[in-house]
């Protein structure tokens, strides 16, 4: 982001764009089925959108929100600081560095990484090397679900510790 603009209120303006697509709003393709597959198993959403825009855009598409669930103004300071991935983790019960992050963000990715999380670069939003950061960079939700289940996660399991 720009130094000169103001992220909440760039949030803020995200937001009313958004919202007056409500209506023809689908889930990204692989999400259901990532989602399901964490259904059971310990998982959170760290996102920088208002808490009734985003319960507002998962009931849309008829998504679950994960019982964890921190929001920009949750924590002092947002992404790229760390502070939004620790509280996370706090929540989760778990340290961070047994957290997986899964990103689109460069902001996100350096934030996951600052709170000592593996960050994995999703490139639907940014190229590779925006997410340098990350451990790995994978192209599609599907890969995602793949990358987790050859760790361990999914199907309502943790990883093995």
């Amino acid at each position: 982001m720009a130094a000169h603009l103001d992220p909440v209120a760039e949030r803020r303006a995200l937001d009313r764009l958004l919202a007056q697509e409500m209506g023809d709003i689908q889930p990204v393709e692989g999400a259901r089925e990532l989602l399901d597959s964490l259904s059971g198993g310990p998982w959170a959403i760290v996102i920088s959108g208002a808490r009734d825009f985003v319960a507002a855009r998962f009931a849309a598409t008829g998504l679950a929100l994960p019982a964890v669930q921190v929001y920009a103004g949750d924590v002092r300071h947002a992404k790229p600081a760390p502070d939004c991935f620790a509280l996370a983790a706090s929540r989760l019960g778990v340290p961070a560095s047994e957290c997986l992050v899964v990103e689109d963000a460069p902001a996100g990715v350096q934030a996951a990484v600052a709170a000592g999380c593996i960050a994995v670069g999703l490139t639907t939003t940014h190229a590779e090397e925006a997410l340098g950061q990350a451990r790995v960079c994978v192209a599609s939700l599907a890969d995602v679900r793949k990358l987790l289940t050859a760790y361990g996660f999914g199907a309502g399991r943790s990883p093995v510790r």
